[in-house]
């Protein structure tokens, strides 16, 4: 059994806000995986993944999103992307320096996946794998692409003016199947409950659209991960994204019934087992 050693920390980003970052390292890891936070939790939640990663050699590095969690920032509140992308490419260079000679692998939940895509084709990091669970990719087919432009249209139009406008409320009872998770979710401090506001839907609008129309420029291995009963983010997109690419790079896997949340579904240790066999499959082989 490897022992895995724990160690939290803040760093500073370059707009000067306060990052609390934590690991989760085994002794001569085999590898790293750097996995980003979906929207309105935070780096916390991971600890039974990161615990079970450390036993399979692998080293877990996260960090809580500007606005989430123990970090800094208007709770929610998403100014831009490109904050994200940048924070993520800072994070990035610190676990590099701290893992010289380690292959690194970026995995992204939810509107963590949406950054860890997006990041990856503009930065086009020197990274072993992406992988993407429950990532918001797409919206549902039920709606129509031109109610989707105009709703769009008007969303950006309000977020110039009224930013902070309250918008979407999370239905909670569907991150998971499981009822301990769930109780858990609602009495943690450190998980945003509130309405999402404005800006920081337009700015999940925009990142769809622009990895849906550049998400060929993804050049390393891709693993997409989707439950088929997500109420939360529309497997659409994870199907469409595979569409897109649909070459020896790819591999989808969906989880029949799962609802959003896969790696805290009752099958949990199922989808962890998926990922590690995996990120095992694309080490650097000599």
């Amino acid at each position: 059994m490897n022992k895995t050693d724990h160690r939290e920390n803040f760093f500073k980003t370059a707009d000067n806000l306060d990052l609390y970052e934590q690991s989760w390292r085994p002794l001569d890891p085999v590898a790293v995986v750097v996995i980003v936070h979906g929207y309105a939790e935070h780096s916390g939640r991971y600890q039974w993944v990161a615990s079970q990663f450390g036993q399979q050699g692998f080293a877990v590095y996260m960090f809580d999103l500007r606005g989430h969690g123990k970090s800094a920032g208007v709770r929610g509140f998403v100014r831009s992307f490109d904050d994200h992308l940048a924070d993520l490419e800072l994070f990035l260079k610190r676990v590099e320096q701290q893992e010289p000679d380690k292959p690194i692998f970026l995995l992204g939940h939810s509107m963590g996946g949406a950054i860890a895509a997006l990041f990856t084709i503009r930065y086009q990091p020197r990274l072993q794998g992406l992988v993407l669970s429950s990532a918001v990719l797409g919206l549902s087919s039920r709606l129509a692409p031109r109610l989707v432009r105009i709703t769009t249209q008007v969303t950006a139009l309000l977020s110039n003016w009224l930013p902070g406008l309250p918008t979407l409320l999370l239905d909670r009872r569907a991150i998971c199947r499981d009822p301990m998770i769930l109780t858990s979710y609602e009495t943690d401090p450190l998980v945003y409950r509130q309405r999402m506001p404005m800006r920081t839907l337009v700015g999940i609008l925009k990142t769809i659209a622009e990895i849906q129309a550049r998400i060929t420029e993804v050049e390393m291995p891709l693993l997409v991960l989707h439950g088929t009963a997500d109420r939360l983010v529309a497997m659409e997109g994870s199907q469409k994204i595979y569409s897109s690419i649909n070459g020896e790079t790819i591999q989808l896997k969906l989880y029949e019934g799962f609802y959003h949340e896969l790696l805290n579904e009752p099958e949990k240790e199922q989808v962890l087992a998926d990922i590690i066999a995996w990120l095992r499959m694309h080490l650097p082989t000599g």
